[in-house]
């Protein structure tokens, strides 16, 4: 058996579930029974005997596989009990929500990972088979299902992320009235992936504690917005290519703004820390940068800056991996499959395998003693070795993040007292009205700019108005001077270079 390389171990994340029919993918998304189709929706029904949500299940079936999304949803009674009134859709109830997952189950139409209510980690999910979605396709008759905005698109969550009541006001009425008439807008266009699948889903503003934190407009659901990148950049609005426009840096030329200063050209060049400083893959440490940089912005203080940064995804593949060489190695030696390792450890600890495989490709923080005792069992070797390269991993990715913390602060001591000042929340609340700024323009002319938190997504022949807008948006906001990178795809002809310099308002619309 030849080695087995730290490449091939990696892609068993991609692919542990979904190289077998009878497993759950770990790309999940919530369930969400926001699309409608009503001239199929009575045959969906009638096809396999479905309650009205069980239609809705099976339109949105069909759109979260051809994301390659799972979907995941709640058992336990409180989830649904808990929801404001403001919130509630009449087909979203426990009720109804497990009697037609149950039913789809029951006829063969899902691969059902059912969990037991008050299971800590993972909810209760769903596949689809190929099979239910191609006939509700059929079904469908070639006409796209168009998504239906929410019962209330002004969505305010507590700190641990629940949907809580609120008091109205005049501003939160017209927010509201805005937001219904985007989703109106975004209704009559035809929002479609390069293959012609729907990618259109409603949005909503969602706020984080108070109306002056967050405000994002987010889509519910399986959207343009859970894209891969290079994959957003092929989609289709009313059948023509599309480009996207992303404000460059934008929190930290917001806080030089505020702090009445001039921004760097490039927020995120910091000395040595470039790809080329570190000879590194392409983007790698760019990436970890800008990461770095907000968590710098937004954590209470230095360690938990340093804990975020060292555990996060930018910083695994970045590390030297020592605990996964070294599971590599041994797995090679000893002539064990890989898939059959994982497997058994995960039986043996009662969890599913795709965390196994998680946990230990994170690279950046300690896997529980117990999983890496378990695979050394399954391996026959001394648990102690495992341990001690998953240690020497975490002493890695922590004097990386504190080095990289130390070069943010020295390059951007101008604004140091924003650092550790939890300033991102007020920070998205601009952005989100910079964001409302662009949308509401490009309404206003019968057209979409959808949104992607900072970034844009129009029509190809739209870019020059899209960036118009933005420059518009940035100085309502106090910013005199903000770049601006175009993101283009194959089908989207090049006419302008891909990153435009930093432009003022004036000589944006002389």
């Amino acid at each position: 058996m030849g080695a087995v390389t730290e490449y091939e171990i990696n892609l068993k994340i991609q692919a542990a579930c979904f190289e077998h029919e009878d497993a759950v993918g770990p790309l999940q998304t919530p369930i969400s029974l926001s699309w409608r189709h009503k001239n199929a929706w009575p045959a969906i029904r009638q096809e396999w005997g479905l309650s009205e949500t069980g239609a809705a299940i099976a339109i949105y079936s069909q759109i979260a596989y051809r994301h390659g999304l799972s979907i995941s949803y709640s058992r336990r009674k409180q989830h649904y009990a808990n929801i404001p009134d403001r919130y509630k859709n009449p087909l979203y109830t426990y009720r109804s929500v497990t009697r037609a997952v149950d039913h789809l189950a029951e006829l063969g139409l899902i691969i059902h990972d059912k969990r037991n209510p008050g299971d800590l980690g993972w909810r209760s999910a769903f596949q689809p088979t190929h099979e239910f979605v191609q006939r509700t396709e059929e079904l469908c008759a070639g006409e796209k299902p168009h998504p239906v905005a929410p019962s209330d698109p002004i969505i305010l969550r507590d700190g641990d992320g629940n949907a809580v009541d609120y008091r109205d006001n005049r501003d939160l009425d017209r927010a509201r009235s805005q937001i219904d008439g985007l989703n109106q807008e975004l209704k009559r266009h035809d929002v479609c992936d390069e293959n012609g699948s729907v990618v259109a889903a409603p949005i909503a503003r969602i706020f984080n504690q108070s109306f002056a934190r967050g405000g994002r407009a987010y889509a519910l659901g399986a959207s343009w917005q859970s894209m891969p990148g290079e994959d957003r950049r092929e989609m289709r609005i009313d059948g023509e290519p599309v480009i996207e426009v992303d404000y460059k840096a934008l929190h930290p030329t917001l806080l030089y703004a505020k702090a009445g200063l001039e921004p760097p050209a490039d927020p995120y060049d910091i000395p040595g820390w470039t790809d080329e400083d570190r000879d590194l893959i392409p983007r790698s440490y760019r990436g970890l940068v800008k990461l770095g940089m907000l968590i710098v912005i937004n954590a209470k203080n230095k360690q938990s800056a340093l804990s975020a940064i060292a555990k996060n995804e930018e910083m695994a593949s970045l590390t030297s991996r020592q605990l996964m060489k070294k599971i590599g190695a041994l797995i090679a030696s000893s002539g064990v499959d890989a898939d059959t390792l994982i497997a058994k450890t995960a039986h043996e600890l009662n969890c599913r395998e795709e965390p196994v495989w998680a946990v230990l490709n994170g690279g950046n923080h300690c896997p529980p003693n117990e999983l890496l005792h378990e695979i050394a069992r399954q391996l026959g070797v001394a648990a102690a070795d495992l341990i001690e390269c998953s240690k020497a991993d975490v002493r890695e990715a922590f004097s990386i993040a504190n080095e990289l913390i130390e070069a943010i602060k020295k390059t951007h001591d101008r604004i140091r007292g924003y650092f550790h000042s939890d300033a991102g929340s007020w920070l998205m609340n601009v952005d989100s009205r910079m964001a409302m700024h662009v949308m509401r323009r490009f309404a206003k002319s019968n057209d979409l700019a959808l949104p992607v938190h900072d970034s844009f997504i129009v029509r190809a022949s739209k870019v020059g108005q899209l960036e118009e807008a933005m420059f518009e948006a940035a100085h309502k906001a106090g910013i005199e001077r903000v770049g601006l990178e175009e993101k283009r795809g194959r089908a989207a002809t090049r006419v302008d270079p891909d990153t435009r310099p930093p432009h003022s308002y004036k000589s944006a619309i002389n």
